[in-house]
This record gives C-alpha cells, structure tokens and sequence, in this order.
C-alpha cells in the first residue's frame, strides 16, 4: 500500500531549482529577454495610446459640437449662426474678418450656397477628434481637433486610418498630403470651454 506514494526525486528537484536559481546564467538569460519583449510591448503600447482618438468630449465641447452638426443636417448654412453667436470672437475661417460669416463662407462652397462646406462639416464631425494640450491652465488647456486625422503623421497611418482619409478626401488629395508630408484638407478646432475657435484649411 505505501507503494502508492511515489518518492520525490530529489536530483531531479536539484536540477529544476538550479534551472531556475538567479545564478544561472540561462535562466538570467530568459529573464532578461523577458523584460526586454514586455518594455518593447509597453512602449509600443504607449505610443498607439498618444495616437488614440478621444472618445468622451467635455460636455462644452460636445454642446458646440451638436450646435454645428444641427446646422449641418439641417441643410441650411444660415443655422451655423446659433454656434456662431454662442462665441464672443467670431471662429477662425481662413479669410479676412467679416460682419457677415456666414455668408463668406457660402460664398467659399463651390456651390455659392455653402452645401460643400455643410458636408465637409459632417463628414469630419462623424470622426473622433484628437485633443492636444495648449497653454499653462492644466484644467482647461485642451483643444479637440476633427477629424483627428489632422493630428496624425501622414506617413504612419494605419489601414483603418487610411479607410477613414479616403472617406475625407479624394485619392488626389491623399496624394497630395503624401507629397507634403502634412495635412491639407479642412480642420476644425473647438476648446475645452466649448468655444469654437477655428474651421479652416492648413496655410
């Protein structure tokens, strides 16, 4: 009956300590190795975070956004007068300070009517902003940018990005920004106290 019980091996309970005693240089090996995979893990890991795309706005920016995208799918370029009037500067738009933005910025759509521009507002309001840090006020210091495409390196762009740049723009203009290394196409900023700061394209 005492058979039953099968004795250790105690050489072969040696040799698995001596494996994994922190003398062994084999086993100092593994475990540097080890470090090695997880840090390059985690480094890559931390860049595809700076990359990520944010997904929960402040409810300031989110209200300006909603603002913007009522007009939008109204189809009526006059209705971006609410966001507008909602600012004490008027937004950035890339020309000369006018009494009358809105019709400036009709007269900017190919179509005189400013439908182009409607569409662009939608097309790059249906993406995820990119939030970058600016000034010295740690509570309030970010702008959100649409889409967030505007914020990302033209030359690492991931296939799901290059999906969503096509949706944006034609295949000329992707080319273009391959070309410059930049982006070219319209980009719209919005503070982190809801204030709509700029639409416009790169200079």
């Amino acid at each position: 009956m005492w058979r039953l019980f099968k004795q250790p091996n105690i050489k072969s309970l040696e040799r698995k300590q001596l494996r994994r005693s922190p003398t062994n240089p084999l086993y100092l090996l593994v475990v540097v190795v080890a470090a090695l995979v997880h840090g390059f893990a985690a480094q890559a890991q931390t860049k595809a975070d700076n990359r990520s795309v944010i997904r929960v706005l402040p409810p300031p920016v989110a209200e300006m956004r909603d603002m913007i995208r009522a007009a939008v799918y109204s189809g009526k370029i006059e209705d971006l007068k609410s966001a507008l009037d909602w600012n004490e500067l008027k937004p950035d738009f890339g020309f000369a300070p006018t009494d009358d933005p809105i019709t400036a910025l009709a007269a900017a759509s190919s179509d005189g009517k400013g439908l182009e521009i409607l569409a662009v507002l939608a097309e790059i309001l249906e993406m995820q902003p990119a939030a970058l840090p600016l000034g010295k006020d740690l509570e309030n210091n970010l702008i959100y940018v649409w889409p967030y495409l505007a914020e990302t390196p033209i030359e690492s762009l991931t296939a799901a990005e290059e999906v969503d740049l096509y949706r944006l723009v034609s295949g000329a203009k992707v080319a273009e920004m391959r070309e410059k290394k930049r982006w070219t196409w319209w980009r719209l900023v919005i503070g982190a106290d809801g204030t709509w700061q700029s639409f416009k394209k790169p200079d």
